[in-house]
């Protein structure tokens, strides 16, 4: 008898679209927060490249390194991290994007086509704590 298990990857590296800003994820219209249409079309495309991406589940804590594309403008780094965070949970690419789960989050402007995203597994740490007393 074959014994089927998944064994996970040791790291997972990609490319996605250029992500939109946080800023405009989640317009007001009549007082209610809804989601862009513009931000709803990155995730449609970006979760095709998803798609393509062999053995891309990651279970347990992981690192997370965002390399984005250099642009001419000024933009904040940390509004583009969100969008790719929530985008590898929805896909079941990652587990959470809590602490629980994501240990170590990398961000930087550089060399990539849109988003280089790379995931591998966390160090496992412990913490041990002084008795008190």
């Amino acid at each position: 008898m074959i014994e089927r298990r998944h064994i996970p990857p040791r790291e997972l590296a990609f490319d996605l679209p250029f992500p939109p800003s946080l800023n405009t994820m989640y317009p007001t219209f009549n007082g209610r927060r809804v989601t862009s249409e513009a931000y709803k079309e990155w995730q449609f495309d970006a979760g095709k490249y998803l798609m393509t991406v062999r053995n891309r589940f990651m279970s347990g804590q992981v690192e997370i390194s965002l390399t984005f594309s250099e642009q001419s403008r000024k933009m904040d780094l940390d509004n583009r991290i969100k969008p790719v965070l929530d985008l590898l949970v929805k896909n079941s690419i990652i587990e959470g994007d809590h602490n629980r789960v994501v240990r170590k989050i990398t961000a930087q402007w550089g060399d990539a086509c849109g988003v280089h995203v790379e995931i591998k597994p966390a160090p496992q740490w412990v913490c041990r704590r002084k008795a008190e007393g």
